[in-house]
């Protein structure tokens, strides 16, 4: 393996100058061959295309990075109530929940660190500033309004700056048109959960317009009648647009989101139910955008303004489990002006630049009372900003040969200027059904405002976190079409990884890590049967202590099946997610113990009863497994839920 990751490392600087030669000494000649090629072949066949990989509309079998996309039609089809569950299926990809419904939600992109993922909806960043690490919370983002995610796995910061070590998980709410068309959706189950959407969408050839507002209750999950963990959430989404001077557009995207969640308290270093452990949270995201092209179309621009308001509060009052009181209050607003530039310079060639100011600001106070003492602080409101600019070429050459490379620097108000790039190649054989791809990027995760400013343990000489990640990989298509299977080889160096000084505290450099894996799929698609399966190998490595990162598995196994027959839908999911550590805090000294693995499987059933009226149920965990997630939290046992769905 050893070996392995030491050609990886030769090749991906191979990748660098194969794109470079072919570029610059290729490029022209081909424009010229190209150009008689169109005038043949006036017409393509419409192929599906992915945003994340470029910023940009691209033909997703043009792209040389790993993208899973995950459509509306699946978020239905599975009837999740939350993206990360959705996400628990894409390759590569570990979600950990800490216990209930409505609990801290992390979720790990190829071994990376959870604040190594970068989540937007519609451009917005939902990270909050007020979180210590900076990381993306999933525990309450629900799959109302959204046309479909796309999961971009590997590092890309030369496209979307700090935090995408990782990957990127974009978020794209949906737009209406036609007629306008109504939705109800109804449903109750297991831990009295009851849950509603109401959606309405329809547009004009000037205006268009996708609303949305739906609500979540549920005990939820409780190991006896009277401990339970109550979980409320609502939320609004709509996605309003309108059209003028034939190529341009006015768009305004907001959601809000407002939750409610009775937490766990910590004794001994083990969870334990607290009815008076209270978590809220307060969301609300913003985006007005404008859209046209110039030069017939050639010169494509987008300006748009990104606004995430974020106010968390937690609140643990006196009770026989925990006789002490607490209460802390969370602010955080990201701030994104961004204006983006896509020019096509000639046939098969497209240039994109964008420039970005962003703003990230935070403030928070906690206090204590029990035991005798009374403690306070305060994190005044501070801002931290960053200005970048990106660059991106994209070249088609022989009509299956694509290359794409990009570079953005950044420079942050603090630590001042950091520089990555990306280059990817993808080769099609369309006579076989071959595709080839790698991709070779750098990334790094700027430290946060409470890791730079906090008075009592920031550190404002910290470097922000660095990598360096290689994947290269191989599609085959078969019985034209009907099986597809692939394999992709990753690898990812994280260094200048920020720790605490055990003695004082103080956030610092402390560690690296080097995560490496395979990814493999098998997918076969016939009439109305489809069913897919991914199998993920990783290596996490901690280099600091030899031992994984905690909290992912080197084993990951997932699968799906779906079968309509007439009006009526079946199908499962599985997973299976191996052996993996955590910590154990019971003890003095947090110690890195093993947790066992685990295996889910899902059952869903959908009935059209009539052209606009459907029932629907699914059984989840049916196999009743007893597992952890994190740490002696609770998880769910076998859940059952029923409801129905009226399309109008």
């Amino acid at each position: 393996m050893n070996t392995f990751i030491r050609c990886a490392s030769h090749a991906r600087w191979g990748v660098v100058a194969v794109f470079a030669a072919a570029l610059i000494l290729v490029s022209q000649v081909v424009h010229a061959d190209q150009s008689g090629e169109e005038a043949r072949n006036p017409s393509q066949a419409k192929l599906e295309t992915v945003v994340s990989a470029t910023r940009t509309e691209t033909p997703a079998s043009h792209v040389g990075s790993s993208v899973t996309v995950i459509s509306a039609e699946e978020l239905k089809a599975n009837q999740y109530l939350w993206i990360s569950e959705a996400l628990r299926l894409v390759p590569g990809v570990d979600v950990v929940r800490n216990g209930s419904y409505g609990a801290v939600t992390s979720v790990f992109i190829r071994g990376t660190n959870s604040n190594h993922t970068l989540a937007l909806v519609d451009g917005v960043e939902l990270a909050d500033p007020s979180s210590p690490t900076g990381a993306v919370d999933f525990s309450d983002f629900a799959p109302d309004n959204i046309a479909r995610i796309e999961v971009l796995r590997g590092s890309a910061s030369s496209l979307y700056g700090s935090d995408a070590i990782g990957g990127v998980i974009n978020i794209i709410t949906r737009e209406g048109s036609g007629p306008p068309r109504f939705s109800f959706v109804g449903e109750g189950g297991s831990y009295q959960t009851v849950h509603g959407l109401v959606s309405a969408s329809g547009g004009t050839p000037w205006v268009n317009y996708a609303v949305s507002a739906s609500g979540l209750r549920t005990d939820g999950i409780s190991t006896s009648p009277l401990q339970t963990r109550p979980y409320l959430r609502s939320n609004l989404s709509a996605r309003l647009s309108t059209s003028f001077l034939e190529s341009w557009k006015l768009s305004l995207v907001t959601r809000y989101l407002n939750s409610r969640t009775n937490i766990d308290d910590i004794q001994n270093g083990r969870a334990v139910y607290d009815p008076n452990y209270i978590s809220r949270i307060d969301q609300v995201l913003m985006r007005p955008e404008l859209r046209g092209a110039l030069l017939e179309g050639r010169w494509l621009q987008t300006l748009g303004f990104s606004w995430a308001h974020t106010s968390r509060s937690v609140d643990n009052l006196p009770d026989v489990v925990n006789p002490a009181s607490s209460k802390g209050r969370f602010l955080g607003i990201k701030s994104k002006l961004d204006w983006q530039h896509q020019v096509k310079l000639f046939r098969g060639n497209e240039a994109l630049v964008l420039l970005e100011a962003k703003e990230d600001t935070a403030q928070t106070s906690s206090s204590f009372t029990g035991f005798g003492f009374t403690f306070s602080s305060a994190f005044p409101r501070t801002s931290a900003r960053t200005y970048a600019v990106t660059v991106e070429d994209r070249q088609q050459l022989f009509e299956s040969l694509y290359l794409t490379g990009s570079a953005r620097w950044d420079h942050h108000s603090l630590f001042g200027d950091v520089v990555t790039q990306t280059v990817a190649v993808a080769y099609e054989i369309v006579p076989t059904g071959t595709r080839l791809h790698a991709t070779e990027g750098s990334g790094f995760k700027a430290p946060s405002l409470l890791q730079l400013y906090d008075p009592q343990y920031g550190n404002r000489d910290l470097r922000p976190e660095r990598s360096q990640s290689f994947d290269a990989g191989l599609d085959q298509a078969l019985f034209d079409g009907v099986l597809t299977v692939g394999s992709t080889f990753f690898t990812t160096d994280v260094t200048q990884l920020i720790g605490y000084d055990p003695f004082t505290f103080q956030s610092i450099n402390t560690s690296s890590a080097r995560i490496t894996g395979v990814e493999n799929f098998v997918a076969l698609s016939y009439r109305a049967f489809n069913a897919r399966a991914d199998y993920t190998w990783m290596h996490p490595l901690d280099r600091s202590t030899g031992r994984d990162l905690i909290r992912r598995p080197r084993h990951k196994v997932d699968a799906q099946v779906r079968q309509s027959i007439g009006g009526l839908s079946l199908g499962a999911r599985f997973t299976y997610v191996g052996t993996r550590d955590d910590l154990d805090f019971s003890s003095l000294t947090p110690m890195q113990v093993s947790l066992a693995s685990y295996s889910l499987l899902a059952i869903t059933a959908e009935y059209q009863l009539t052209r606009n009226v459907g029932l629907f149920g699914r059984v989840e965990n049916a196999l009743n497994e007893r597992y952890e997630e994190v740490r002696s939290f609770p998880v769910p046992s076998r859940t059952l839920f029923l409801g129905a769905r009226a399309d109008l």
